[in-house]
C-alpha cells in the first residue's frame, strides 16, 4: 500500500509542473508583443503639413507654379493676402502633405529639386481619426 501512496503523489506532482511551465511561456510573448505595436504606431504617426513655397504679386505666376507642382504630384493651394482696401496683395502658393515626417521631408526635397529651396514649413498638425 505504501507503493500506491507514493505513486499517486508522484503522478499528481508531474502533471502540475508542466502546467506551470506552459503558463509562463504564454505570458511572456504577450508582454513582449505589447511594446512593438506602440513603437510602430509612434513611427507611423501622421500629420497634416503645410509648406509655403513662394508668394507672388501676380495671380498668373502663382497659377503657373501650382500647375507645375501638381504635375510633379504635389497637392497645392493658393491663399490670397489682401491689403487694407481689400485688393489682392500676395498670392501664396502652399504645398499640403498628409503623412509621416519622412513624407514631409520627401515633399521638401521635391520642392528643392524644383528650385524652391526657400520653402518653409508653416504648420504641422496631428491627424485625428481616419
Amino acid at each position: 500500500m505504501t507503493d500506491l501512496k507514493q505513486t499517486q503523489p508522484a503522478a499528481n506532482a508531474a502533471p502540475n509542473k508542466p502546467e506551470a511551465k506552459a503558463a509562463n511561456p504564454t505570458a511572456q510573448p504577450v508582454a513582449a508583443a505589447t511594446p512593438k505595436p506602440e513603437a510602430a504606431s509612434a513611427d507611423k504617426a501622421k500629420y497634416d503639413f503645410v509648406f509655403q513655397a513662394v508668394a507672388y504679386k501676380s495671380k498668373d505666376s502663382a497659377d503657373k507654379l501650382r500647375e507645375r507642382m501638381e504635375g510633379e504630384g504635389l497637392r497645392t493651394r493658393m491663399t490670397i493676402e489682401k491689403d487694407n482696401k481689400g485688393r489682392p496683395k500676395w498670392f501664396r502658393v502652399q504645398v499640403l502633405v498628409r503623412g509621416t515626417d519622412a513624407d514631409a521631408s520627401a515633399a521638401k526635397q521635391a520642392l528643392v529639386k524644383m528650385g524652391l529651396k526657400d520653402a518653409t514649413q508653416v504648420s504641422k498638425k496631428p491627424v485625428r481619426g481616419r
